[in-house]
């Protein structure tokens, strides 16, 4: 077939395929989706949430794909949902700040020539300040400084920062965070 036409929540069969769009439960919304998807291609399905006028509790359903695989002729996809509320019990709102320090390893990693370094902030709850002293460098295996990528205050959050070693050579390089009393080093390796 030269292609399958879609039609937002209507059957269309061609060639013994057929897709409908639908939405079941009242909470989960399918944009409108109207065209043709040909073979090999692909297409995005926007799935909206509204949680307006649910209770508190877990909801839960599949989303099935069906194709004309005759190996696979169902694709099932579950889509759970948690309604919360977002304040505590003593009417504080609840946060979403980390809750530790934390430097992640770099990715990717080997990298060639950049990559991405993320690390955390907690919640300023324990310290006399929200924000804290953040350092950043990236030291070579003898243990030379090669870069600074963060010398600055930083709230509480989650942080990326990208890191471009085109000017280095190949080898090992040790990323340092200094943030507070916090201080953790993790290694990455860049191959060129």
């Amino acid at each position: 077939t030269d292609g399958l036409q879609i039609a937002y929540n209507s059957e269309y069969v061609e060639d013994s395929l057929a897709i409908e769009i639908g939405t079941d439960p009242v909470w989960l919304n399918a944009n409108g989706l109207s065209g043709t998807l040909y073979n090999g291609n692909s297409a995005a399905i926007v799935l909206n949430i509204n949680t307006e006028d649910l209770e508190y509790g877990d909801y839960s359903m599949d989303m099935v794909i069906t194709t004309n695989d005759p190996d696979k002729p169902e694709v099932v996809i579950p889509v759970v949902l948690t309604v919360t509320d977002n304040v505590t019990s003593a009417g504080e709102e609840k946060s979403n700040l980390p809750k530790e320090f934390a430097l992640l390893q770099n990715y990717p990693n080997p990298f060639n020539p950049r990559t991405k370094i993320k690390f955390a902030i907690p919640d300023g709850k324990n310290r006399n300040t929200s924000s804290v002293k953040t350092v950043l460098k990236v030291y070579d295996i003898l243990g030379n400084e090669v870069a600074e990528l963060i010398n600055e205050e930083k709230s509480p959050g989650e942080y990326e920062v990208d890191f471009n070693a085109a000017g280095l050579t190949s080898g090992v390089y040790f990323y340092r965070l200094e943030a507070g009393s916090f201080v953790e080093v993790k290694k990455m390796m860049l191959v060129k």
